[in-house]
């Protein structure tokens, strides 16, 4: 490794993820994010047509835009459309460095679980599934569904934040990937004041710098390559 360089998440899939699919595509657009399940292995063709296997039906898409392989790695191709295709580096980088983008036209280029690709107006990441959560007994599992909690101190964990949901102020919530922070974030909106209002689980961990910037307070036309048109941010 060269001394200048930084040390950055291997594209190549674990053997869990490639033995159930463990990895979901999040396609984002203005104030839409949505999610796809990739399979263990295979080819998705994206764009605006309805033949493939991920359509994104939104301006300066392509019908036939670019090629996601799924195998040991990940790699996007770009078939050539007018609006290019763009992979930003994911990982961290100092200030006064720049933004590490590529263009690829007609080309194929590796990328890592968390980079951003633009597809036109779109842009698309790549994240680990997350893991199930076990509900109550008896429910189906859905958004507002809680754990099963069996610890002591878990509960009173859960306890307090009953407590500081009647209140308005704001609640930070702290742990390790996995414990659970969403769903005790879930529990304290459903026994707020707010509970009637959206609740709205953002994933800032699988967005590069840039395009957490956008997505939270949006970017004006033309402020970077691919922004064709002016969008307003969550915030």
């Amino acid at each position: 490794m060269e001394p200048d360089s930084e040390p950055r998440e291997s594209n190549g899939l674990s053997s869990a993820e490639q033995s159930d699919g463990g990895l979901e595509l999040v396609i984002c657009f203005q104030d839409e994010i949505r999610t796809v399940p990739l399979p263990n292995r295979g080819e998705l063709r994206l764009g605006r047509a309805e033949d493939n296997q991920v359509r994104l039906d939104y301006p300066a898409v392509s019908r036939q835009h670019a090629v996601l392989r799924v195998a040991t790695g990940l790699s996007i191709e770009d078939l050539g459309g007018p609006n290019g295709t763009f992979v930003v580096n994911a990982r961290p980088r100092a200030k006064d460095q720049t933004l590490d983008l590529k263009q690829l036209v007609r080309q194929s280029a590796q990328i890592a679980i968390g980079d951003s690709v633009v597809l036109g107006s779109v842009t698309i990441v790549i994240r680990r599934r997350a893991r199930s959560t076990p509900v109550l007994a008896g429910s189906e599992p859905d958004a507002s569904a809680e754990p099963t909690i069996q610890s002591r101190v878990l509960r009173s964990v859960y306890d307090q934040a009953e407590r500081a949901a009647q209140g308005s102020i704001a609640v930070l919530v702290l742990g390790e990937t996995g414990v659970g922070k969403e769903l005790l974030a879930r529990a304290i909106h459903a026994r707020s004041p707010r509970a009637g209002k959206p609740f709205i689980a953002f994933n800032c961990a699988a967005l590069s710098e840039t395009l957490l910037e956008g997505e939270l307070f949006g970017y004006e036309r033309g402020a970077f390559t691919g922004a064709q048109q002016a969008r307003a941010g969550l915030f």
